[in-house]
């Protein structure tokens, strides 16, 4: 069996953004098939990578879903205070 192969902070950003360009909004049901997929085949140690790019995609996902929450309140004349 092979090791862990070691992926860090930046190239785990990286495949989120690269899954977002790929798939839009549909990424975040792509990393699961990916996870389901590595871990029905018995590839553990990549399953967990595929779940911290996950885990990126849905806190970007999550974020431009606030930004765009933001917008349409600006473009109603509500406006956010301190």
């Amino acid at each position: 069996m092979a090791n862990h192969l070691p992926i860090n902070g930046e190239q785990v950003a990286l495949a989120a953004e690269e899954m977002i360009a790929r798939h839009g909004s549909s990424a975040l049901d792509e990393a699961d098939n990916r996870i389901r997929t590595c871990e029905s085949e018995g590839f553990d140690y990549v399953a967990e990578t595929w779940k911290l790019i996950r885990e990126v995609i849905r806190d970007a996902q999550q974020s431009d879903a606030t930004t765009e929450r933001y917008k349409r309140a600006l473009n109603k004349g509500v406006f956010l205070s301190e």
